[in-house]
């Protein structure tokens, strides 16, 4: 069969037309419209990056932030943080139902989470912290199963965590540090069995630690500091054998230290500073041999200072400051080469200072005033005037009082 040229030609521009409509197909309007919601909703002229928002096709235009899926016809990310986003996240985005990122953090949105993101059920990823987002943590947001990561520190987000985010099987990620949260940590949290970082601090929570949190196997980072938590440290804790990160400072904890914190065999940083921790520091810390940073200050604990904590080489920082240590300073405690830092005030310490401290080369700051310690080694004095300038150890102030806390478990019981 022969074709004519100029036929030939003409079909072959139709069939790469065709080919062209359906490599790069328009998204569902549904989909273009929401967006174009969120640029309205977020006073979208005064972003920072704005490049071709309002122009075609969000896709194929290549919208600024928004990413697309392989055929062009569906809308999958929106990473939009750090944008000056100014307003209110629109219910229109729970349109975008082929959605798995969704970061908005580092803005200033305001009001509440909208309910309609349950309907992302492909999310992955929730990132909207940094904000003024205020309300309740939705309830819904536990239909998400596919999140991974639910950021949304740094808001003014108030009520309690919903006991539902325990059914986020596939959660890694929590972080909800920094608002205006009240109640109990839910033991539900418990059950997030794939979690590795979670983040609580500075809110109100009261009541105790709930032991649940000892199941979480795969957690590295547990930052519960600056709420009202009282009673004991859970055991139970002494379980997570992944854990690094664990600080539990700026609360009202008036227990003995477990000595189960001496398997954290991977922990770098250990803060339990600011509560009413009393009894001794456990001799079992000694294994802890990862620890850079070692904070009890401002507690009640008493008895010495372990001479087996010379076991920890990689210690950078030690803070013992303000509790009702007795006896003398260990001078397995010069053999720490890595102390840059050394806070014993305010103790009931005695007795001779080590002259082997000279041998702290890195050492920036000591402070050792308000004890019975002395030197009669010049040497000694004039190293320790050089090191005293040390900054002041930052006493939180929490957000709620403890009669705010007692009137939320009054209310809680009834």
């Amino acid at each position: 069969m022969i074709f004519h040229k100029s036929r030939f030609v003409s079909f072959m521009a139709i069939f790469s037309f065709a080919s062209t409509s359906l490599m790069f197909a328009d998204i569902p309007s549904q989909q273009r419209e929401a967006l174009v919601k969120l640029y309205e909703s977020s006073n979208g002229t005064k972003w920072k990056k704005q490049s071709n928002w309002g122009e075609g096709d969000p896709c194929i235009n290549k919208w600024q932030g928004i990413t697309c899926s392989s055929d062009k016809s569906s809308i999958t990310k929106i990473m939009l943080s750090s944008n000056n986003l100014n307003g209110v996240i629109p219910d229109d985005l729970g349109e975008l139902e082929d959605l798995t990122y969704l970061s908005l953090g580092s803005n200033k949105l305001k009001g509440a989470i909208p309910t309609s993101l349950a309907k992302l059920s492909n999310l992955t990823d929730l990132r909207l912290y940094d904000n003024a987002l205020s309300g309740e943590i939705p309830d819904e947001i536990s239909e998400l199963s596919q999140l991974t990561t639910l950021n949304l520190r740094t808001n003014k987000l108030s009520g309690k965590i919903p006991k539902s985010l325990g059914d986020l099987s596939n959660l890694q990620y929590l972080t909800l540090g920094d608002n205006n949260l009240k109640g109990k940590i839910p033991k539900e949290l418990g059950k997030l069995s794939n979690l590795t970082d979670l983040r609580l601090y500075k809110n109100c929570f009261y009541s105790t630690i709930p032991k649940e949190l000892g199941k979480l196997s795969h957690l590295t980072t547990l930052n519960l500091s600056k709420n009202r938590l009282s009673g004991k440290i859970p055991k139970e804790l002494g379980q997570l054998t992944q854990l690094k990160y664990l600080t539990l400072g700026g609360n009202k904890l008036n227990t003995t230290i477990p000595k189960e914190l001496g398997k954290l065999t991977k922990l770098t940083d250990l803060r339990l500073y600011s509560n009413r921790l009393k009894g001794a520091i456990p001799k079992e810390f000694a294994n802890l041999t990862k620890l850079k940073t070692l904070h009890l200050y401002n507690n009640r604990l008493s008895g010495a200072i372990p001479k087996e904590l010379s076991n920890l080489t990689s210690l950078k920082s030690l803070k013992l400051g303000v509790n009702l240590l007795s006896g003398k300073i260990p001078d397995s405690l010069m053999e720490l080469l890595k102390l840059e830092d050394l806070y014993l005030e305010r103790n009931k310490l005695s007795g001779a200072i080590p002259s082997s401290i000279e041998n702290l080369s890195k050492l920036k700051c000591v402070r050792l005033y308000k004890n019975s310690l002395y030197t009669n080694d010049s040497d000694v004095e004039n190293f320790l005037i050089t090191k005293s300038k040390c900054l002041t150890n930052v006493y939180y102030v929490p957000k709620c009082n403890d009669q705010e806390c007692e009137d939320a478990v009054i209310k809680d019981l009834f």
